[in-house]
């Protein structure tokens, strides 16, 4: 069965490759859900409704848009303390275990070639899906 709906959780991700943001032009634009919630309720609701879509959660490990907040204020040096709140490695969460926890089959992307495959794989299976995109 294919996916009724593609979600993209973008909440702390660096820039999108130009590429990237053409071949997807068309979910944000014409085929689209909502893009706003958080990701402790998402899977679960999901799971729970049985809705056949795919998250994608891009995954850079850091709160990367305040560290470009920083920058654009002026900050010169950041310290110790404030780097360790901007970045999500310590610990490092495993959101495909929390999804699946939560009901949702989960895969972990590390390369363009294991996304394009997880996602091929994914569109094509009823219920819903989470694949963490590791950039």
């Amino acid at each position: 069965m294919t996916q009724d709906r593609i979600y993209m959780d973008n909440s702390a991700t660096s820039q999108t490759d130009p590429q990237v943001v053409e071949a997807m032009l068309p979910f944000f634009t014409e085929v689209y859900a909502v893009a706003s919630s958080q990701f402790s309720h998402t899977p679960g609701t999901q799971a729970r409704e049985g809705l056949n879509i795919v998250t994608v959660l891009f995954n850079n490990r850091a709160y990367r848009i305040l560290q470009g907040e920083l920058k654009r204020v002026g900050a010169k040096r950041i310290g110790h303390t404030a780097d360790s709140l901007l970045n999500l490695d310590n610990p490092q969460l495993n959101f495909v275990q929390i999804a699946q926890g939560m009901g949702v089959e989960a895969s972990r992307a590390d390369s363009a070639e294991s996304f394009n495959n997880q996602f091929a794989t994914a569109l094509n299976k009823s219920g819903p899906h989470l694949i963490e995109a590791l950039v």
